[in-house]
């Protein structure tokens, strides 16, 4: 409780009174008696600190003014005004300034994440590149069928902007993480259009063709060239050629198999 040297010391607040400051600091230079009595002097927090010893004069203690307010300089979200946005104008709640360390920070932008992440442009007073980041995302307000690709044409909402967790480096990282059930169909999504188009490989649809054989067919989009049998499932095996798909599947009946849909 402050009797050690340094890190240890600096941990706690105590009233700044030797210093002719009207606040509690954590410097580690409290006076000896001060550590020989820290139930009394010694805080964990600044504002258990100002509540015992500047109570009279709390606004200023916790880095504020008269003009300013209890919270200071510090920035809060502003849930009240219909502004949503963080702001510093000293005018948080009682309980945000009662509870520093949850409510108050000293950049706009860790506020702006924390509390409204999902308008983060907005919140900060900027706009979302119209170039987009390059990264892709889970498509949860489209299609919701893959990712896309963050571009001017498939931008990424605010809440993903910078986000390691929403925004990746590659197509197959994105779907594996987001779309692990259906990993080939979001492989398929082009990062361009949004639009699904498919590994052109080859997979079995059982029971399908002209007398209810087996059949090998190609993973692409309806109606998109010859033998395409739809998307593939995630459970799908893909095959680079028909014959190879055949083969391996449907080596009872090879010649109907490759006869397709």
């Amino acid at each position: 409780m402050g009797t050690h040297d340094d890190t240890c010391a600096r941990a706690y607040w105590y009233p700044d009174w030797e210093g002719g400051g009207e606040s509690c600091i954590r410097d580690g230079e409290e006076p000896l008696y001060m550590t020989q009595n820290p139930g009394q002097y010694l805080f964990s927090t600044k504002q258990d600190c100002c509540d015992e010893h500047y109570s009279w004069d709390l606004t200023s203690c916790m880095g504020g003014s008269s003009a300013t307010g209890a919270s200071g300089s510090f920035y809060y979200p502003d849930w009240t005004s219909g502004d949503e946005e963080c702001k510093n104008d000293g005018k948080a709640p009682d309980y945000m300034v009662s509870n520093q360390a949850t409510w108050l920070y000293t950049d706009k932008d860790d506020c702006c994440a924390r509390y409204f992440g999902w308008k983060l442009s907005d919140c900060m007073g900027t706009t979302t590149s119209t170039s987009g980041s390059g990264k892709y995302f889970p498509d949860w307000a489209g299609d919701n069928e893959g990712c896309l690709q963050d571009t001017g044409s498939n931008t990424a909402p605010d809440y993903m902007q910078g986000s390691t967790t929403w925004l990746f480096d590659t197509l197959d990282s994105c779907c594996a993480q987001h779309y692990s059930w259906n990993k080939n169909n979001c492989l398929g999504v082009s990062a361009s259009t949004g639009t699904l188009t498919g590994s052109e490989k080859f997979y079995v649809l059982w029971k399908v063709g002209a007398d209810n054989q087996d059949v090998c067919v190609k993973d692409c989009a309806t109606g998109v060239g010859a033998n395409c049998g739809g998307l593939a499932e995630d459970w799908d095996h893909l095959y680079d050629t028909q014959a190879a798909c055949c083969s391996a599947r449907v080596p009872y009946d090879y010649k109907g198999c490759m006869e397709g849909v």
